[in-house]
């Protein structure tokens, strides 16, 4: 009996989904298991069109944008704390450790031409905010201005969500 075109497809996905499965079981923690599938993801988009230029879905819905700037046309941010927290968005996304430094957020945005005049208080303040839109996660040195590692946390993932919302209408 010869399989149908839709039954061999069902049975490929299912030994991927297995796989992947068992791979995901190794990792030692969510946080590992999140960065590996927000990968996956990034490496794997759907061929769904968004609408926008550089913009494409997931099968969950959830847009994904080619470039910086892309994203940063469609968000549109408006202050200085927004503008730290969608760059911070991005890089977070495409970073295999799902975090990101000041350094990197401010070099993007003024390669756009959008620099925040001061990262650290606009990240600092993001951090200020109940809840949280992004938390320090790590910090070398001991000097204020040391290396510091930090992730937009999932109060600041729906704000960027939503000011993506907001650009679509």
């Amino acid at each position: 009996m010869t399989m149908s075109h839709e039954e061999h497809v069902y049975h490929l996905e299912l030994a991927a989904m297995k796989t992947v499965a068992a791979a995901l079981a190794r990792l030692p923690d969510q946080r590992s298991r999140w960065r590996v599938l927000s990968w996956a993801l990034d490496h794997f988009p759907s061929s769904e069109d968004s609408g926008f230029r550089g913009a494409r879905s997931t099968p969950a819905g959830d847009v994904r944008f080619d470039t910086l700037a892309d994203l940063f046309t469609v968000a549109e941010p408006r202050k200085e704390s927004e503008k730290a927290l969608v760059g911070a968005y991005w890089f977070q996304r495409h970073s295999p450790a799902g975090t990101f430094t000041a350094q990197e957020v401010n070099k993007g945005l003024k390669d756009l031409g959008h620099r925040v005049v001061n990262i650290t208080g606009a990240l600092d303040d993001l951090m200020r905010r109940a809840p949280k839109m992004v938390a320090q996660l790590e910090k070398s040195g001991k000097s204020r201005q040391a290396r510091k590692i930090y992730r937009v946390t999932p109060e600041g993932v729906r704000v960027v969500r939503e000011m993506l919302g907001r650009g679509r209408s």
